[in-house]
């Protein structure tokens, strides 16, 4: 029964002419909202629609087959545990509380159900399960409008609940689900009994039936993520158990022993140890991260790496010795991993992240002291739709450095002082965002931002980093490491002017402070940003110096659009965005259709405190959707801006033309110009003035140009670095590496290997020609074992010949031996003139075994 049955209201602001209101009050805070369900056109590739989502998943590749998501149907989750269904894309609400009640009561005598979450199938966009706090769960097929009981065992009265559940990358019917045992229940001392377990059930049915696996296992996943590149079964699972009977109450902790398991028959064999020791794994299209336990004394961890689901490991490879207490895999989209690491078990907030070459193995230090939040989320960001470009909220001063040796590392007592950088080349270089033209806020909002420095200070600067140096090289800091061209290894020269006269714009993410607007992108808007911050020295959370901002060319320059915190969202390919405060209470949202120079109020009829704004997850609508609370209870708005445009833009073919409506835009660095990642790729957008609607139909365009290669193209490979900015990559100790030849070249000759020069391109740049710092190209030499088998042989042929030379000697010294050679030489001249008669076998063996017996019985009557 529903809390509130007030009607759905609609309501048309006149001072915004051609935008609709829909509000609707629902009994609980808004916890989630997603769109589910496929409404092809009829212009869809079905072939290619079902390859992509089996391979990729989500909605851009659908839109890329020409199956236009045109979808309405929408899910809401209340924090009392009601769903909500829409089936015309928020306008109008129904509470499914009342039918999900009568699905239950058909196996249990429960019949009040309180949903706990929704999960979607990345698979067929149609299913959706929700997982309850009871023992019955529901899972559609056809977009909420019927509902199927799901529960793992088939006991009336069993009351065992199910924790987890995980659908299948490429099979619509399968899923993993868990569930604690009985036994998990907590005592009055908050304590749980020592047989506390998880187990794990496989079903290929959407729950129907469920198939218990005999194993007690801590994490689990399916073993393909979506690309059965390596040729794994689509039954390959991974799972993590605990080792010689230990308790699952101590799996968090890090000297608890589990193993790694794989099975490819649901375990109905004996599965197989993929890794020793292994703490946690993750899983994506590539590769297969394993956290194990170091050795040899288990203190800290130490990660595996594998490119073929599991068969064989490498041990990722980082640039200094450091121990390890925490992974987190942020980004491995673009062909190379980004990993945070933490190295101190007292401050599991604060990591460094690194990033890989190709192989995902050998990492790099990127950028130091990157920030984590309590929710576990990294305040590491990458762009979406442009390649290279990464923000991240870095702790300047904190005292950990990464360079020191586990010896000499001590705990920090001070609270960092959060930054905010960005990158354009995928992690070579970071620097602060530009403050926006004309800002006035912040703490060092009366600092001159003149970049000149007079000689003196520029002398001194030169003198510290020269002491500085000094003190490193004495420490041994990065014997077997590098520092990347990043914050923490800024130009020396300038680090004094730099400390003292920059003042940039440091941005809110996810898990900072948690209550402003996040760093956001979308794949469809190309170069639009938003976020929430200041300008200053350092993010700060007081909320009346907190702004919002938004860039147009990839986080390049910014512009700050509103005061105050808001919260937003880009739609239509960008040509529509909207935005409401969310740090108080308010009875309007901002919207704009020319990407921030003007803004236009839609008013609420009352207050609300909104939480957030959605749209299509296409992000090509011209509809939003905005929910939050007021009393108590949870309200949603549904915003219409179809009408807004009345024609569709135009001129795609020919952008930049008087005519079009679309323009070109090419990201750009302040360095390299539009060449990034070893390219320039132009994009066709919206003009900002142009009043029209993209649309579903809409289809981007980009051109790709590789460009010369530069300096900026390389990065200093494992045991380089650069002094500064500019010079060029040196190995840390007095002399290079040396080369193992013997295995570069595999054991083999007639090949070649590969020496370094203390430069690798960045993963993913494709320039051509120019700077070349490529590593050179020996010969192999002849194999050693080969050349000792050759001597070996020699000095065998040399001991033959003597023994042959002394023996001749021997001979013609000695009449004995003379009489004896000449009597068998007679007899095997009659044994030859005997065979020439074809005798059988046996008899020719029995004649010259008759010879023999006589040249014995002769040599020894002679003695």
């Amino acid at each position: 029964v529903l809390l509130c049955a007030r009607a759905d209201i609609v309501e048309r602001d006149p001072s915004t002419s051609g935008t609709e209101v829909t509000e609707r009050v629902v009994d609980g805070d808004i916890k989630d909202v997603r769109w589910i369900g496929v409404d092809q056109s009829e212009e869809c590739d079905e072939t290619c629609r079902d390859i992509c989502l089996r391979n990729a998943g989500g909605d851009a590749c659908v839109q890329a087959c020409g199956c236009y998501i045109s979808t309405t149907t929408l899910l809401a989750l209340t924090s009392k545990g009601t769903v909500y269904r829409s089936s015309d894309g928020g306008q109008t609400w129904d509470s499914q509380k009342d039918l999900l009640n009568r699905v239950a009561s058909m196996v249990t005598q429960k019949s009040r159900v309180t949903v706990k979450q929704m999960i979607s199938s990345r698979i067929d966009p149609n299913i959706i399960f929700l997982l309850s706090d009871g023992s019955v769960h529901f899972v559609s097929r056809d977009q909420g409008v019927n509902y199927q009981p799901v529960r793992i065992t088939g006991l009336f009265k069993d009351k065992r609940r199910l924790d987890r559940f995980v659908f299948h990358n490429t099979e619509r019917e399968w899923a993993l689900g868990s569930s604690l045992t009985p036994s998990c229940a907590k005592d009055k001392l908050g304590l749980s009994h020592p047989d506390c377990h998880q187990e794990l059930y496989v079903t290929q049915d959407l729950g129907k039936t469920w198939r218990k696996i005999p194993q007690h296992v801590l994490q689990f996943g399916w073993g393909t993520a979506g690309q059965d590149i390596h040729g794994a079964p689509k039954e390959r699972v991974y799972a993590t158990v605990l080792a010689n009977g230990q308790k699952a109450r101590d799996a968090d902790k890090l000297h608890v022993k589990s193993n790694l398991i794989m099975s490819d028959d649901w375990f109905l064999t004996k599965p197989r140890i993929v890794a020793q020791d292994a703490f946690k794994f993750h899983f994506t299209a590539n590769f297969l991260f394993v956290a194990v336990s170091a050795k040899p004394k288990h203190r800290g961890l130490s990660l595996l790496v594998s490119r073929d689901g599991g068969e064989s490991f490498q041990a990722a490879q980082f640039p200094f010795k450091q121990l390890h207490f925490g992974y987190h895999i942020v980004d491995t989209a673009e062909g190379t991993v980004f990993i945070w690491v933490n190295h101190d078990f007292e401050t599991p907030s604060i990591g460094n992240i690194y990033v890989s070459d190709s192989t995902g193995t050998r990492f790099s230090l990127s950028l130091r002291s990157v920030f984590k939040g309590a929710n576990d989320i990294v305040e590491f960001y990458s762009v979406d739709g442009l390649e290279g470009i990464f923000l991240a909220n870095y702790a300047e001063d904190f005292a950990k450095d990464p360079f020191e040796s586990e010896e000499s590392s001590g705990k920090s007592q001070r609270l960092p002082s959060i930054k905010t950088a960005i990158t354009f080349d995928k992690g070579g270089d970071w620097v602060p965002l530009q403050p926006p033209e004309g800002s006035e806020d912040g703490e060092c909002a009366n600092i001159d931002l003149d970049p000149e420095e007079d000689e003196d200070d520029e002398k001194e600067a030169e003198k510290e980093a020269e002491k500085e140096a000094e003190e490193g090289a004495n420490k041994g800091r990065g014997r077997e490491g590098f520092k990347r061209k990043s914050n923490q290894n800024s130009d020396k020269k300038s680090s004094k002017k730099t400390m003292k006269t920059v003042c940039s714009l440091h941005l809110h993410g996810f898990a900072q402070f948690g209550s402003f607007g996040p760093i956001y992108s979308t794949d469809t808007a190309k170069g639009i940003l938003l976020a929430t911050g200041n300008v200053g020295t350092k993010l700060v959370d007081q909320t009346d110096m907190v702004n919002t901002f938004l860039s147009r060319d990839g986080g390049l320059s910014w512009t700050q659009v509103r005061k105050g915190s808001h919260i937003y969202e880009i739609s239509d390919h960008g040509a529509l965005i909207t935005m409401a405060a969310n740090q108080a209470k308010t009875n309007k949202v901002l919207f704009t259709w020319d990407q921030g120079l003007h803004w236009n109020p839609i008013n609420f009829p009352e207050t609300t405190q909104i939480t957030n704004i959605v749209t299509h997850p296409s992000f090509a609508a011209q509809e939003f959707v905005v929910y939050g609370k007021r009393g108590g209870l949870g309200v949603v708005y549904h915003l219409n801006f179809k009408s807004l445009h009345t024609r569709p833009c135009a001129g795609a073919n020919n952008p930049g033309s008087p005519d079009s409506d679309f323009e070109e835009w090419s990201p750009s660095d302040t360095r390299q110009g539009k060449c990034l990642m070893g390219r320039e790729i132009t994009y066709v957008r919206r003009k900002r003035s142009s009043q029209c609607f993209n649309g579903f139909e809409f289809e981007p365009r980009q051109l790709v140009r590789n460009c010369e290669c530069t300096e900026e193209d390389w990065e200093c490979d494992l045991g380089y670095s650069r002094s500064s900015l500019n010079e060029p990559c040196e190995h840390l100790d007095d002399e290079p590496p040396k080369v193992n030849v013997t295995e570069a070249c595999g054991g083999q000759s007639g090949g070649s290997y590969f020496v370094s020069r203390g430069y690798r391109q960045i993963a993913g740049d494709t320039c051509e020609g120019g700077v070349d710092h490529a590593p050179e190209i020996k010969a192999c030499p002849a194999h050693p074992r080969s050349v000792a088998y050759r001597s070996w042989f020699s000095l065998i042929v040399v001991l033959c010949f003597g023994a042959m030379m002394a023996v001749t000697t021997y001979i013609n010294r000695d009449k004995r031996v003379n009489l004896l050679l000449a009597r068998w030489t007679s007899q095997r001249t009659a044994a030859r003139k005997r065979s020439s008669r074809k005798l059988p076998l046996d008899e020719e063996l029995a004649a010259m075994d008759e010879d023999s017996d006589n040249e014995k019985n002769s040599l020894v009557n002679r003695k």
